[in-house]
């Protein structure tokens, strides 16, 4: 696979300026998640690559990304779950974590987690919806 140069074209998301905060009981809300298509020459029949990101909750060593889809092919719903960590993240810093996947094309919705911080009873995950095509 060649790489026509590093291009990325961002499917949903906010951007948030606001430092990382710290965890413990009812913190652990991640304020975004972002996800970007990573443009590159593919084989035909190739699996689009998309790179999630979010900020990095201090203290928090485990993330649940959470997605499911549905293609034009398809009627059911296709669901996932990846346990991300610092072993199987793309990057890991003090501020935010990536995690890179192929993907169907299809209709998107993904949303994530921490793991092991509870979070307040009014949160909701951060979540992203796109749709991947040709």
């Amino acid at each position: 696979m060649t790489v026509i140069g590093w291009m990325a074209l961002i499917l949903t998301g906010a951007l948030s300026g606001t430092p990382p905060h710290k965890a413990g009981p009812g913190v652990g809300r991640i304020p975004y998640l972002r996800a970007v298509e990573l443009l590159a020459r593919r084989q035909p029949g190739e699996a689009p690559r998309v790179r999630f990101e979010w900020p990095r909750v201090a203290g928090v060593a485990e993330y649940r990304l959470k997605g499911s889809w549905a293609t034009g092919q398809q009627w059911t719903v296709q669901r996932v779950e990846y346990n991300v960590t610092a072993v199987n993240a793309t990057s890991w810093s003090d501020h935010l974590v990536a995690f890179e996947l192929s993907l169907p094309q299809g209709e998107h919705a993904w949303s994530i987690e921490t793991s092991g911080v509870p979070p307040s009873p009014d949160d909701e995950p951060a979540r992203a919806t796109f749709r991947l095509t040709q």
